[in-house]
């Protein structure tokens, strides 16, 4: 969904102040002509190109402007209903008051919209389904007009940034959270194509936590908080924010819109630079020829610079996902969700879905001039084939209109409970099995130790007797041995030697 609505536009154009692009080169172009030529403030230059986009500019703007500039809830979401369950017959009511036709009682309506405002994103609106309803609720289907024209007042995108893709979108996107609570846009929202319908089947899981000193959960959650004026149910990131921002406000002196409003009055934002907004406002080209403008101007930009370095002080202080104040609850619901899409409104239909009671009512708008002549000319006995000439060319229907279908297929309720992974029982258990296998195991090894020793005394003792006896016999053995030679040796000795010649026995 585009930020500005096509009144947001011309409403800009009167008031002479600058396209929100328009506004950041403007505001950028100034800062580095300032700041970054300078070696000694070219720091300056570079803490501020992170806070020049969408955010800066909403910070600028009048505080009601904010929201006028934006879509309307009724020329946003053309339609809604939802289906509730009555026992086996299934009732259906609009989704609030603004939606009721014929009849204003307050059982023909099954919740509230309401409105907040986000940084990226401008007006969004969160639906609040009666509590008694919400059990019984099977089916929400809405839908929703995008009021993407693509024309020459809007040829260049005017709110479209190169380095935030998150403002180059044409679909929508919806965020799916627990009964009052505030939605987390940022992290859990699920986008939406434009030219579709989108079905969304919801499983519903019920989370129970540990307190401590297993899980951080607390009984002394605080139940509600204050968010742009509103109670909000507690939840765990809507703590987080609310706690970053307060701290902004205690710390700075100002609020920053990349988080919830902890005060909806008396209070300064962050970036809001408002000499910069309209077009004869601040511009370099202008103020660098006029002393007085460029000191004012340099004065307002040094004021804000002051503001941005304080906040990102405080934010880094919050870099970890866990705030200390902010404990989870000990009960708290979720959902998953399983998504289909498929392309709608069919070309072939789209003539007779403009005749309907919902969808006639964007036959007024300006740029529905081709459908309104093509309804004309079937309307006054015109052929057929004139009508499909005039709109073979046209898509407007497909890049703005979708449809979105929240469906509860069962009531099935998903319990995921968190388990301690060691409790003191246990961990006194596994120690004395533990401590029972020990010394189960040293007895064992004491005993064959002293077998093994008692075994190596036998041994040892037993060689000992066999080796002396063995040696006696040696012993004698070789005395007789010795005996022997003694005789022997000198017969031996008196033989003639070899190869001695004897003497002749005559002479």
């Amino acid at each position: 969904m585009r930020p500005l609505s096509s009144e947001g536009r011309q409403q800009l154009r009167q008031q002479g102040w600058k396209y929100p692009r328009d506004f950041s080169e403007s505001l950028e172009l100034f800062a580095r002509n300032l700041y970054f030529y300078n070696e000694s403030t070219k720091y300056v230059y570079y803490n501020f190109s992170g806070s020049m986009g969408f955010p800066a500019y909403l910070e600028s703007l009048p505080r009601s402007a904010s929201r006028d500039i934006g879509h309307t809830l009724q020329d946003f979401i053309l339609d809604c209903r939802a289906v509730i369950r009555n026992g086996s017959a299934r009732n259906l009511k609009f989704c609030s008051p603004e939606y009721v036709w014929g009849g204003k009682g307050s059982d023909m309506f099954a919740g509230n919209f309401h409105a907040f405002l986000h940084g990226n994103y401008m007006n969004c609106y969160t639906l609040d389904l009666h509590e008694e309803l919400r059990d019984n609720t099977t089916m929400v289907e809405m839908a929703v007009y995008l009021d993407n024209e693509w024309n020459l007042d809007n040829f260049n995108c005017v709110d479209c940034y190169t380095m935030d893709i998150s403002t180059q979108l044409s679909g929508a996107v919806l965020t799916i959270h627990s009964g009052d609570t505030y939605p987390d846009v940022n992290h859990e929202a699920i986008h939406l194509k434009a030219g579709s319908l989108t079905e969304v089947k919801l499983k519903h899981v019920l989370n129970v936590q540990k307190q401590a000193p297993y899980g951080r959960c607390s009984q002394d959650t605080q139940r509600n908080l204050n968010l742009f004026g509103r109670e909000y149910k507690y939840s765990e990131d809507a703590c987080r924010q609310a706690t970053i921002q307060r701290d902004i406000l205690n710390t700075c002196g100002c609020q920053a819109i990349e988080y919830p409003l902890v005060r909806e009055s008396n209070f300064t934002y962050c970036t809001g630079l408002e000499e910069f907004l309209r077009s004869d406002g601040c511009n370099w080209a202008t103020a660098e020829n006029d002393q007085k403008r460029l000191a004012d101007c340099s004065a307002t930009l040094q004021k804000v610079y002051g503001y941005i370095r304080c906040k990102n002080d405080v934010i880094s202080k919050y870099s970890k996902d866990v705030v200390e104040s902010c404990t989870l609850p000990c009960s708290f619901y979720s959902y998953q969700t399983e998504r289909s899409t498929s392309d709608w409104p069919t070309r072939s239909f789209q003539l007779r879905l403009l005749n309907s009671r919902v969808y006639s009512r964007l036959l007024n708008r300006k740029e529905m001039k081709a459908y309104r002549k093509a309804i004309e000319k079937l309307n006054n006995n015109g052929s057929i084939q004139e009508a499909y000439e005039m709109l073979k060319h046209e898509n407007l229907l497909e890049r703005n209109l979708l449809s979105i279908q929240l469906i509860r297929p069962n009531f099935d309720l998903h319990k995921v409970e968190e388990k301690e992974v060691l409790s003191l029982t246990s961990f006194l258990s596994q120690i004395g099995g533990l401590f029972s296998i020990f010394v189960g195991l040293t007895m064992i090894s004491v005993v064959e130790l002293i077998d093994f020793f008692i075994h190596c005394y036998e041994i040892c003792t037993r060689q000992s007797r066999g080796v002396g006896g063995a040696s006696a016999v040696r012993r004698c053995d070789g005395a007789a041995s010795r005996s022997e030679a003694d005789v022997l040796l000198p017969a031996v000795a008196a033989g003639p030697r070899p190869h001695q010649k004897l003497p002749n026995a005559d002479s």
